[in-house]
């Protein structure tokens, strides 16, 4: 729940509108020091995303509009492309569709365990899975722990 109001996860567009007066209260949980770290952790990801090649078009897409829970069909009919096309492509720069999701959901998920409180729940519907289980296994083969363990264990460092 958001502002008493339900997101619904995958629609085509979820928004929140707020008038000028809302606009202007200050914000109770915002933290100077933390936004400076995910800008600036923001940038240097966005850097490396950029690279060239249609691997780096991938990357801008999962992180941007399309999301983590894109399937591949998804993201070759947004880069105009057959599946297989992208599917040759990609093999072609030596990685895979699902390397790639697979790569972009471990770096978002340990800077979310890293530098927010959210649920784990949260954390995986964020990433783009229909059910916390599945991310709580995939960290696991990720990382070799469950991500309540790696938040405990002060998040890696």
């Amino acid at each position: 729940s958001l502002c008493g109001l339900t997101p619904t996860f995958h629609a085509r567009a979820n928004r929140l509108l707020v008038n000028r007066a809302g606009a202007s209260q200050p914000f109770p949980g915002y933290d100077p020091v933390l936004t400076r770290m995910l800008e600036q952790q923001c940038r240097q990801r966005m850097e490396t995303v950029e690279s060239s090649g249609i691997a780096g078009k991938v990357r801008q897409k999962l992180l941007g509009n399309l999301g983590l829970g894109a399937t591949l069909n998804d993201m070759a009919g947004e880069l105009a492309l057959s599946a297989r096309s992208l599917r040759r492509k990609l093999e072609q720069e030596g990685t895979s569709y699902r390397d790639l999701v697979e790569e972009e959901r471990r770096q978002l998920a340990l800077q979310l365990l890293r530098s927010t409180a959210m649920k784990i729940e949260e954390v995986a519907a964020h990433l783009g899975y229909t059910d916390a289980g599945g991310f709580v296994r995939a960290f696991r083969r990720w990382q070799g722990c469950s991500p309540s363990e790696y938040r405990s264990e002060g998040a890696g460092e």
